[in-house]
């Protein structure tokens, strides 16, 4: 199995490349009003002097896209004692070999302890990574010995229990101290906080005193300070935020991407085999009728950044009949001949990843064959 550092070289490579894809957000400090663009490689990271306002006052006007809290974004990094998935689970065990593994609530955070029967290092934890219940699970992260840690054992929706974390190897490991989990580097931090956070990241540093956990509104639409004191003044507030809904098809997979994977990352980082499933623009750029300039095949079209995924297959019909269906707007794709409803059970199908205990959906929209082998 890949070691932890290595993929990390790959994905800081990735970040890097797709840095080229974007020109950076202008800082809203600046003295000039222009619009802010497209950031450069993470939606979430700007420059030094850039100010945000928090979701709470972007919410004051845009209620309906402000309740976020559903989302499994807006839950993409938690403080213990904000999650529900640990205040739900107060006791967890795992046993890796001689090791014992214990998540365990204590007043309003949780501690991480793991013990070989002999000694025990118990720390607590700072940051939970990921949104469990509903989703795929979560990771824990806490500081030992002047380094920021990722833990040994996650937690898994698929099973409901601890295991070990993806990535990290399988078999128990021959001391206490790496029975931890994975030290994590100066640029892992930077990177994860990056996806996982908003204004967390400033240029090329960590600034976590001023980071909202999880993505929340101006983690893709820029810090909304000015544009905020715009709207009260009276005066010209669009040209203060970004709105990444006017981008083109291929500019929102790159967008959405950045986070969630792209073509061009796949090719830096070399995944191969059903763990690429994850990256949804690789995926769905592979499609046949991925169109970088066709709106209604855009990220968007089908997930609404601001509400909860949809899980019905039947919700997605329509947006598969906008272009597979008699008098569909131009240019029309042909209908499918076997069915017209339910179509990405048959033609995005789930797949497994080895380890996570989930079925992620393959956004390369394709005619499945049985025992067709994963097109990787």
């Amino acid at each position: 199995m890949l070691r932890i550092h290595n993929a990390r070289q790959k994905i800081a490579m990735g970040l890097a490349a797709l840095a080229l894809l974007f020109p950076a957000y202008r800082s809203l400090d600046a003295a000039q009003e222009s619009p802010p663009h497209a950031p450069a490689g993470l939606p979430t990271s700007v420059p030094p002097g850039a100010r945000y306002a928090g979701p709470q006052a972007c919410a004051q006007c845009h209620q309906g896209e402000a309740a976020q809290s559903p989302t499994p974004m807006a839950h993409a990094l938690e403080t213990p004692a904000k999650s529900n998935l640990l205040r739900e689970h107060p006791l967890m065990t795992f046993r890796n070999g001689p090791y014992l593994y214990t998540l365990q609530q204590e007043g309003s955070g949780s501690t991480f302890t793991v013990t070989d029967g002999a000694r025990a290092i118990s720390i607590p934890i700072i940051w939970a990574f990921g949104y469990g219940v509903g989703g795929v699970g979560q990771t824990y992260v806490f500081r030992y010995g002047g380094y920021y840690f990722e833990s040994q054992v996650s937690y898994y929706d698929g099973i409901q229990r601890l295991a070990v974390t993806m990535g990290h190897i399988l078999y128990p490991p021959d001391s206490l101290g790496k029975a931890l989990g994975y030290p994590l580097s100066d640029r892992a931090v930077r990177e994860c906080l990056a996806c996982h956070a908003t204004g967390a990241v400033s240029g090329n540093q960590v600034e976590l005193n001023r980071m909202i956990p999880g993505v929340t509104c101006e983690a893709c639409h820029g810090p909304g300070a000015r544009h905020i004191a715009a709207v009260k003044r009276g005066g010209d507030a669009q040209r203060l935020i970004f709105n990444p809904g006017t981008l083109s098809t291929g500019g929102i997979t790159a967008f959405c991407g950045a986070c969630h994977r792209t073509a061009a990352q796949e090719k830096v980082l070399k995944i191969r085999g059903v763990q690429n499933v994850r990256f949804q623009g690789y995926r769905l750029e592979r499609s046949r009728c991925y169109s970088a300039t066709d709106p209604r095949i855009s990220c968007i079209a089908c997930h609404d950044p601001h509400h909860a995924v949809v899980t019905s297959a039947a919700a997605y019909d329509a947006k598969c009949l906008a272009c597979h269906a008699p008098g569909a707007a131009a240019p029309r794709a042909p209908a499918c001949p076997v069915a017209a409803r339910n179509c990405v059970a048959c033609h995005m199908p789930k797949i497994e990843v080895p380890g996570v205990y989930h079925k992620f959906t393959d956004h390369f929209i394709r005619v499945v064959r049985p025992n067709q082998p994963y097109p990787s």
